[in-house]
């Protein structure tokens, strides 16, 4: 009888682990499509917004006008890079979350059938470290290569040539001078940036483990 109690509850408790990979797997997914979707739409707000600046010089032959659109333009581009760098480095935490879930449920599968650990293509450690195998040590990827990265490189772009734009117009500077304002700006922008998602990360990392 006791026997085959453990063995309905060994049963139930793979069922329970393979639903909860199963759903922390989906919720994975969901959080690279959210994360591909918005940088997508934002990149497309940016190209779009170029071209029509582009139409607008030629019409207003860089007037008054094409400096107010610009201004317009540019500033609305860098508030939305903004709150979509926010939201992608949201589904980065949420992504990590969910892998280290992951992780914690192979952990489960290894300790129950040794025999097994040889099928994982990673092999899972004694912690959620052995996710970053790939990148050779135990620290999250290079946060240049995320895609909230890439938004926020483009932003500080996009707020280097608003603040040389803006120099070059209202304080009338030098070209060379309105340059080096803005590059200024983007080193700036893009180092908070930076900043801002690695605190994130790292917060919540610490956070799980705990």
């Amino acid at each position: 009888m006791d026997i085959g109690s453990n063995d309905t509850a060994a049963a139930e408790t793979v069922q329970i682990l393979t639903t909860t990979h199963f759903a922390l797997q989906t919720a994975r997914s969901s959080t690279v499509f959210e994360s591909t979707g918005r940088a997508t739409v934002f990149l497309t707000t940016v190209s779009t917004s170029l071209i029509a600046l582009g139409f607008i010089a030629q019409a207003t032959n860089l007037s008054e006008t094409f400096y107010l659109f610009a201004y317009l333009f540019l500033g609305t581009l860098a508030f939305i890079g903004w709150v979509t760098f926010q939201r992608l480095v949201q589904t980065n935490v949420e992504d990590m979350i969910w892998a280290r879930g992951i992780g914690r449920v192979v952990r489960n599968y290894v300790a129950r059938y040794p025999e097994m650990k040889s099928l994982f293509v990673l092999r899972p450690g004694e912690d959620e470290s052995s996710l970053f195998e790939l990148y050779g040590d135990g620290i999250p990827p290079l946060f240049h290569t995320t895609t909230a990265s890439m938004v926020g490189v483009v932003t500080s772009v996009v707020l280097g040539v608003l603040a040389g734009v803006a120099f070059f117009r209202g304080f009338s500077l030098t070209r060379p001078s309105s340059l080096a304002v803005g590059i200024m700006v983007f080193a700036a922008s893009e180092s908070v940036h930076l900043y801002w998602e690695r605190r994130r990360w790292m917060r919540w990392n610490q956070r799980i483990k705990k």
